[in-house]
């Protein structure tokens, strides 16, 4: 919800995986720091974030609306 914070931190990717956001998205704040393992970001959804996106030099964010 736009309340709620998302964070993703090793132990959300044993392997290598992917967030996949295929409808609307809400959440307050996206927090990839901690994240291992090479995650990816895409889908077409909207993504709504009223506060702030961290990313990781690691990661691929491929997202398209």
């Amino acid at each position: 919800t736009v309340n709620d914070s998302v964070f993703f931190d090793a132990s959300s990717f044993p392997l290598p995986g992917t967030v996949n956001i295929n409808a609307t998205a809400y959440c307050k704040s996206m927090d990839w720091t901690d994240a291992a393992n090479t995650p990816e970001l895409t889908g077409w959804g909207t993504i709504n974030i009223n506060g702030s996106l961290t990313l990781i030099p690691a990661m691929t964010y491929t997202h398209w609306e």
